[in-house]
């Protein structure tokens, strides 16, 4: 039974980095890479700014209709169309 005591130790893992990535991302700490990141692959600064103008805006028109359809839906169903966009 070793490969199971593996698969469960592994999937204990995963849940742990799960839980400290969401905790982390409210943060937003990613932040101070991903203008240098950008950058460096040739975007300007207007670029970047429309891009995370685009970004903040899909989040702020998709954040209530994705939790309204949850509630009528479950959060496993509204999870895969989610994921598309």
């Amino acid at each position: 039974m070793p490969a199971f005591s593996s698969i469960q130790s592994q999937a204990r893992f995963n849940i742990r980095a799960l839980y400290l990535y969401s905790f982390f991302w409210m943060f937003l700490m990613i932040m101070p890479v991903l203008v240098p990141f950008f950058l460096k692959q040739a975007m300007t600064m207007q670029q970047i700014f429309l891009l995370q103008v685009c970004f903040g805006l899909t989040v702020l028109v998709l954040e209530v209709p994705s939790g309204y359809l949850s509630d009528l839906w479950g959060r496993k169903k509204n999870s895969a169309p989610g994921c598309t966009v």
